[in-house]
């Protein structure tokens, strides 16, 4: 395009603007309402509106939803009442389509605009939202107005939907007992309501809380139940999300061929459903079945797939989490600098959503990469950083875990005497909550170390 050309459109849209501004308000108010007309004639119709805005329910699709923003804006100059209508379109519409600080910001519209029935509901949703785009304390916020709204109305649909909102953003933001507790309030709502669809979900996050502490048999049944509750009710969603959660859980049990079909069998629902951030999360898992270590290039084609699909979605805390997978593999392929991105990439986004299970879990991680390159104070900060988030966020697997390495790493550097504490802190919990294959390859890391350092044996490293 010229110079020519550009100034014309300039003087064209400044001669357009300077029009618009000079209408009288109500002239300006009557070209909104054409505008609306149109753009519904044009788009189907009006939808209909709904009555109450209840949790848990679905809002069915309709043509106008892709354009429902638009018809907001002219609906609130226009001063006309469809505007509520369109911001719950526009905003349910945003949460579809994962784009979720549009739909934070377009619950927090729906709410200021509804009636109190409405409210608590619209930002029970806005909480949800923001957590999905790691806006933790918008996320908090939102729901701690919601619940004190539900609970002044009676509300019981949204008092239950809002406490397992609440109990996901402090289990994943490492408040390991106000997880459990708003769980629990959670699900003795939702049991006596005979929700057992939400029941369901509750039951899936009570599992996640039990495997970050440890408690693998309580982890266990509680994602078998989840799965058993969605196939009872027939969400095929839900089906997808509670057989990937067990298939997950399995995995890191050691179970990759029980685990196999559960992935397979719920990545063929989110393809069928177009879920696109679920999809890749599957991927992802799916990418960590094909090797126990290492990185081919099939797995490396799947992560990548992954990761793209995540940053489509905008989902930042799923993202993290595969590209801390991706380092893992890339530091077992010897792949150093390529892996130290990755896990400073996986940290940013950690911090930056307020993730400190993942954060904790990622720095332990890093640490091992920091020693693989000679940066031995590097590996040291980064595990011990690693040891005190787990311990503040109570993940007993990983303190466990990454106290065993701290201890090792003292032992190698020549500081055995600093070493007996950590190491008998991190085997006796490991021991404690079962976690029998983890001690033993760290118990046996212990005793080359100690070989290597001339100490006579592994019980000696036991009671250094």
């Amino acid at each position: 395009m010229n110079t020519a050309e550009l100034a014309y459109q300039f003087r064209h849209a400044l001669l357009r603007d300077a029009g618009y501004q000079l209408q009288l308000p109500g002239d300006r108010a009557r070209l909104h309402c054409f505008a609306l007309a149109a753009i519904e004639a044009l788009a189907g119709g009006r939808p209909a509106d709904v009555e109450r805005l209840t949790a848990g329910d679905e809002i069915p699709a309709h043509p106008t939803d892709s354009v429902a923003q638009e018809l907001a804006s002219h609906a609130c100059i226009a001063a006309h009442p469809v505007e509520r209508l369109y911001r719950r379109r526009a905003a349910n519409f945003d949460t579809k389509q994962s784009r979720f600080d549009a739909a934070a910001a377009g619950w927090r519209n729906v709410a200021r605009l509804s009636g109190e029935e409405d409210r608590a509901e619209a930002l029970r949703r806005a909480g949800d939202n923001a957590r999905y785009a790691g806006r933790v304390k918008e996320s908090e916020q939102d729901l701690a107005q919601a619940l004190s709204l539900a609970r002044s109305r009676g509300d019981r649909p949204c008092e239950a939907a809002t406490h397992y909102v609440r109990g996901r953003l402090f289990h994943e933001t490492g408040r390991a007992e106000e997880a459990e507790q708003a769980c629990a309030a959670a699900t003795a709502l939702h049991r006596e309501a005979g929700d057992r669809r939400a029941e369901g979900d509750d039951v899936a996050l009570l599992a996640a809380l039990h495997r970050g502490s440890g408690r693998f048999d309580e982890a266990l049944r509680g994602y078998e139940k989840s799965l058993e509750l969605h196939r009872a009710v027939g969400t095929r969603r839900l089906i997808a999300v509670a057989s990937a959660n067990l298939g997950s859980f399995l995995i890191q049990m050691g179970r990759a061929s029980e685990a196999e079909p559960l992935h397979q069998e719920a990545l063929e629902i989110f393809r069928e459903l177009g879920n696109r951030a679920y999809e890749a999360m599957l991927l992802a898992n799916r990418a960590m079945l094909l090797s126990p270590s290492g990185i081919g290039e099939d797995k490396e084609k799947t992560y990548a797939r992954a990761i793209r699909l995540l940053r489509e979605a905008g989902e930042r805390r799923s993202e993290a989490v595969v590209l801390s997978a991706l380092a893992n593999d890339l530091c077992d392929a010897g792949r150093l600098e390529e892996s130290e991105s990755a896990y400073h990439a996986a940290l940013a986004l950690h911090r930056d959503i307020g993730e400190r299970r993942f954060e904790g879990i990622t720095l332990g991680n890093l640490a091992a990469v920091h020693q693989l390159l000679g940066r031995e104070e590097e590996a040291e900060r980064s595990l011990r950083a690693a040891v005190a988030i787990h311990r503040e966020t109570r993940n007993r697997q990983w303190e466990g875990t990454h106290g065993c390495d701290l201890a090792i790493f003292l032992v190698r550097a020549g500081r055995s005497g600093e070493a007996r504490e950590p190491w008998q802190a991190a085997s006796a919990l490991l021991r404690e909550i079962g976690s029998e294959k983890d001690l033993a390859q760290k118990t046996r890391r212990m005793a080359a170390v100690c070989r290597e350092k001339g100490l006579p044996d592994i019980e000696n490293a036991e009671a250094m």
